[in-house]
C-alpha cells in the first residue's frame, strides 16, 4: 500500500504569517483617517509624474517643475468645483417644479406593468373595509376636547457663528483633506530619489542592480496606467457631458464629472453614474425620448471606453483577475468607505505589480493577477492526477493552435510524467492516482489521433511492418513516454511500435519479433535510478537485432545532462537525444527521411464556443 503523508500542521511561518495578515488589516481600517491622505497622496504622484518629468525635460528644477504641476493642478480643481457648485445650486433650484412631472412618470409605469395587481388589492381592501364598517360597534361617549391652540413660527435670526457653522465648517474637513493629499504628494515628488533609496534599503539592498530595475519598473507602470486610467476616463466624463448637454439634460458638466469619477469604481461605475441623469431626464421631460437618448449615451460611450480604447491603452486587462477586482472592491469599501471603493483598483494593481518583482509580495500576484497560478506543466500534472482527460484535451488543442505537438511533448506533457514519476518514487501518491495518469495521457493521445486531419494521414501509415521499436525502460512510465514517441513518429509517417519492458526481459526477448526493424528507441524518464537495468536492457537489445541502430533517450531536466553523462560512455548506443523532437529528427535522418518529405502533421482545431467549453 502506498503511503499517504499526514496532513501537516501550520509551522511558524504560517503563523506568523496569519498574525501579520490580521495586524495589518486592523492597521488600515483603525488608521484610516492618516492612511486615506498619505495613499491619495501617492496615488496622485503616480498620476502627475509624467507631467513633471516632461515639465524637468523643459530644464525647469525639480522643485519648480513640482510647484507648477500642483499650481495648475489646484487651478483646474478650483474651477471645475466653482462650475459644479453652480450646476448643483440650479438643480436644487428646479426640484420642486420637476418633482411632479417624475411622480407622473413613476405612476404611468406603476400603471402599466403593476397597476392591475394593485387594483386587485385596492378591491379586495375596500371589500374587508365595508365589511368591518357594516358590524355594529358599541357606543362610547366621547370625552370633550379643548380647542386647538393657535401656533406661531417665530425665526430667530441666525447669527455670524451659527452661519459659519453651517457653511464654513463643513468645507473645513475636505479642504484640510485636498490640502494634505496636495502636500504628501509633493514632497514625494520631489523626494522622490530618496525614498527610492529607502525602499531599496528595505527590499533588497543585497542585490542593488535588480531591486532598482524592480522599482523603476513599477513605477513607471503605475505611473502609465493610472495616466492612461485617468485620461479614459476624463475622456468619457467629457464625452457624457456634451452629449447630456445636446440631448438638453440640465447638469451637463455635474453629470460628465461624475462619470468621469465613477469610472474607478469597477464594473457598476457607469450603472450608478447614469442613473441621476436618467432619472433627471425623465422629470423634465414630457416624453420617452429624452430617457431614452440618455440611456444610450451612456452605453455607447461604455463600450467605445471599456472595449476599445482601454485594450488599447494599456492591454486587454489591467493585470488584474476579474475576481479579484470585485473581491477588491468588497474588501477596501468595508476598510475605507467610498474611497476605498474608488481606490480598490489601483491599491490592488500597485499590490500585483510589486508582487511580480519582490519574493516577499509574491502572493498578491498569485491571488489577485490574472496570470495562471499554476504553469502549464503544473496545471496539466494536477489535472491528469484528477482523472480530467477532457480537459486536458481541450488545453491541448489551444496550445497546439501555434506549436507543434513535439514541442507540447517536450514541454509539458514530459515533465509531467517526471512530477509522476519522482512522485511515485516517494510515495506520496494515492492508490490509483498513477493509474489516472496513465489514462488521461492515453486518452489525449487518442484525442488527437482521431483528428480527421491526422486520422486521414494515419490510414496511409503501414503500421503492420513498422521500421521503428520504441522500448520502455524499467521506470513505472517509461511505457508512456515510448507511446508519446511513437505518435511523434507516425505522425511523420513512420511506422512505429511500443515494446515493453517486459517483452525485452531474459525469458521473453527471444520471442520480439525484429523483422524489418532499422532503428530501436530505448525511452527512460530517469535513467540514473537504475543505470545496470539500463545496460543489460541495451545489450539484450543489440542482440535482438544486431543490425539495427540504436538511440537511448534521456528524457529529463537539462541540469541532469551532465549527471547522466557518464552513463552514455558505458552504454553501447549510437545516438542519446535529449528530447522527443530530437529522437525523431535522428530517425529520420536515419531513415533519409526529410522535413520537406514528412512534415510533421499540425492540427487545426475549431474555436472552442464559450457555450460549451469544446470546440
Amino acid at each position: 500500500m502506498i503511503p499517504v503523508p499526514a496532513p501537516g500542521i501550520p509551522g511558524v511561518h504560517g503563523l506568523t504569517t496569519l498574525v501579520a495578515s490580521v495586524v495589518v488589516v486592523a492597521a488600515l481600517y483603525l488608521g484610516r483617517e492618516v492612511l486615506i491622505p498619505i495613499t491619495l497622496a501617492v496615488l496622485l504622484s503616480f498620476l502627475v509624474a509624467p507631467i513633471v518629468h516632461v515639465l524637468r525635460s523643459w530644464h525647469l528644477g525639480r522643485i519648480p517643475a513640482v510647484l507648477v504641476t500642483m499650481i495648475l493642478l489646484l487651478g483646474v480643481l478650483a474651477g471645475l468645483g466653482a462650475v459644479i457648485g453652480t450646476q448643483v445650486a440650479g438643480l436644487v433650484q428646479n426640484i420642486p417644479q420637476e418633482r411632479a412631472a417624475l411622480v407622473h412618470k413613476v405612476e404611468t409605469l406603476r400603471t402599466m406593468t403593476v397597476g392591475n395587481l394593485g387594483r386587485l388589492v385596492k378591491g379586495a381592501g375596500d371589500e374587508l373595509k365595508r365589511d368591518t364598517l357594516a358590524r355594529p360597534k358599541k357606543q362610547t361617549a366621547a370625552p370633550a376636547q379643548p380647542p386647538p391652540l393657535r401656533v406661531r413660527v417665530v425665526h430667530r435670526p441666525i447669527s455670524g457663528t451659527q452661519l459659519a457653522r453651517r457653511i464654513v465648517l463643513p468645507t473645513l474637513g475636505p479642504l484640510a483633506l485636498v490640502f494634505l493629499v496636495f502636500t504628501v504628494a509633493g514632497f514625494v515628488l520631489v523626494y522622490q530619489d530618496d525614498l527610492r533609496d529607502r525602499l531599496i534599503r528595505l527590499f533588497g539592498s543585497h542585490d542593488l542592480h535588480r531591486t532598482t530595475t524592480a522599482l523603476d519598473d513599477a513605477a513607471h507602470r503605475l505611473s502609465r496606467y493610472f495616466l492612461a486610467k485617468f485620461l479614459i476616463n476624463l475622456g468619457s466624463g467629457v464625452v457624457v457631458g456634451v452629449g447630456l448637454a445636446v440631448i438638453g439634460v440640465p447638469g451637463a458638466i455635474l453629470w460628465g464629472v461624475v462619470t468621469m469619477l465613477a469610472r474607478f469604481v469597477p464594473y457598476i461605475g457607469s450603472v450608478i453614474a447614469a442613473v441621476p441623469p436618467a432619472l433627471l431626464a425623465a422629470a423634465i421631460a414630457p416624453g420617452w425620448s429624452m430617457v431614452i437618448w440618455t440611456l444610450v449615451l451612456f452605453i455607447v460611450t461604455e463600450a467605445i471606453a471599456g472595449q476599445v480604447v482601454e485594450p488599447m491603452a494599456y492591454g486587454h486587462s489591467t493585470g488584474l483577475s476579474p475576481i479579484s477586482v470585485l473581491v477588491a472592491a468588497i474588501f477596501w469599501s468595508f476598510i475605507w468607505g467610498p474611497i476605498g471603493l474608488l481606490l480598490s483598483t489601483p491599491l490592488t494593481l500597485c499590490g500585483v505589480v510589486l508582487g511580480q518583482h519582490f519574493k516577499r509580495l509574491e502572493f498578491f500576484a498569485v491571488i489577485f493577477g490574472n496570470q495562471p497560478a499554476l504553469t502549464a506543466v503544473e496545471s496539466f500534472y494536477q489535472r491528469a492526477l484528477a482523472g480530467d482527460p477532457d480537459d486536458v484535451a481541450d488545453q491541448a488543442e489551444i496550445v497546439l493552435r501555434d506549436r507543434l505537438l513535439g514541442e507540447y511533448y517536450d514541454e509539458v506533457v514530459l515533465p509531467a510524467l517526471r512530477f509522476a514519476a519522482a512522485d511515485a518514487d516517494r510515495g506520496v501518491l494515492y492508490p490509483g492516482q498513477i493509474e489516472r495518469v496513465e489514462a488521461t495521457i492515453h486518452e489525449l493521445m487518442t484525442v488527437l489521433d482521431e483528428r480527421d486531419e491526422i486520422a486521414a494521414m494515419l490510414h496511409r501509415v503501414d503500421f503492420a511492418s513498422p521500421s521503428v521499436l520504441c522500448f520502455a525502460g524499467r521506470g513505472r512510465l517509461d511505457e508512456l513516454a515510448a507511446s508519446l514517441l511513437t505518435q511523434l513518429l507516425r505522425w511523420r509517417g513512420i511506422g512505429a511500435r511500443v515494446v515493453s519492458f517486459d517483452a525485452v526481459s531474459r525469458s521473453q526477448i527471444a520471442a520480439l519479433d525484429t523483422t524489418g526493424i532499422e532503428v530501436g528507441a530505448i525511452c527512460t524518464l530517469d535513467a540514473g535510478t537504475a543505470p545496470s537495468s539500463l545496460r543489460y536492457l541495451v545489450r539484450r537489445v543489440h542482440g535482438a537485432m544486431p543490425g539495427a541502430s540504436l538511440a537511448v533517450g534521456f528524457w529529463t531536466t537539462s541540469e541532469d545532462y551532465e549527471r547522466y553523462a557518464r552513463f552514455q560512455a558505458a552504454i553501447d548506443a549510437e545516438w542519446f537525444p535529449t528530447s522527443l523532437r530530437d529522437a525523431v529528427g535522428i530517425v529520420m535522418e536515419f531513415l533519409g527521411r526529410s522535413e520537406e518529405d514528412a512534415p510533421e502533421a499540425t492540427i487545426d482545431p475549431a474555436p472552442v464556443t464559450p457555450e460549451t467549453g469544446r470546440s
